[in-house]
């Protein structure tokens, strides 16, 4: 499984956007690591509506990929884009500061 995540981590082609955004909501940790590592190699803005939702994933590493994610995705950084200590402190402030961001779009 770990494997297997790793290399979706890989992929970076267009076409499979909509593959590895189903894959981002997979029960399977691994998975979902892959396919948001992915997403970020593609950084398509069509991918915001997934990156959103997962701001509420159970585990905190697939949170902070989507929240850095669309900070690359978007061009915001500051208080968008922070370092992973600095999420790791408080990373319901960054989520809340992106469904906010989202939310007015």
């Amino acid at each position: 499984m770990i494997n297997i995540g790793g290399e979706l981590g890989q992929i970076g082609n267009e076409r499979t956007r909509t593959v590895l955004e189903s894959f981002a909501g997979s029960r399977y940790l691994p998975i979902r690591l892959g396919a948001m590592s992915a997403i970020r190699r593609i950084r398509s803005p069509e991918s915001a509506s997934v990156l959103i939702q997962r701001l509420d994933d159970i585990d905190e590493n697939v949170r902070y990929l989507a929240v850095i994610t669309l900070a690359e995705i978007f061009q915001k950084y500051g208080e968008y884009a922070p370092g992973m200590g600095l999420f790791d402190k408080n990373p319901g402030k960054y989520v809340e500061l992106w469904k906010d961001w989202y939310r007015k779009q």
